[in-house]
């Protein structure tokens, strides 16, 4: 959504319109200077720490921070993710993809029996949730 907001923005200047911030029909204004306007900031706005946060994202200055990528890498640590792999002779969870069919699905069984949502496997792994569902 983020690159999606930061994209919008950069189209007049990209354009060789106008610079962004001064784009007439753009909400940047709204984002970064608290103008009166149609588009509802607030999320975008809770996202990146406010006013000065966008300016700082829309100029490439402050990276995007994912929550999901911070919650994979404890996932990826989790003790019981890597007892289950060393019990299974995987070295890491991006292995589990290239297993033969048999293997992964058994790994995969082990996981959720251990606890682990299908959400958590899906991400943990790239394997879609469909097919962790039909284990």
């Amino acid at each position: 959504m983020l690159e999606t907001v930061r994209y919008i923005h950069d189209n007049p200047q990209k354009a060789g319109i106008e610079p962004s911030w001064c784009y007439r029909w753009s909400s940047y204004g709204q984002y970064a200077r608290g103008e009166e306007g149609l588009a509802d900031t607030t999320v975008v706005l809770d996202l990146i720490g406010g006013p000065r946060g966008f300016v700082a994202f829309t100029n490439n200055i402050l990276p995007i921070w994912d929550p999901a990528e911070e919650e994979l890498e404890e996932l990826r640590h989790d003790p019981r993710v890597v007892e289950v792999l060393t019990e299974h002779g995987v070295a890491s969870p991006a292995k589990i993809k290239a297993l033969p069919k048999p293997e992964r699905d058994n790994l995969l069984r082990d996981l959720r029996a251990r606890g682990f949502s299908i959400r958590e496997l899906e991400r943990l792994t790239g394997i879609g949730r469909g097919v962790i569902q039909r284990l």
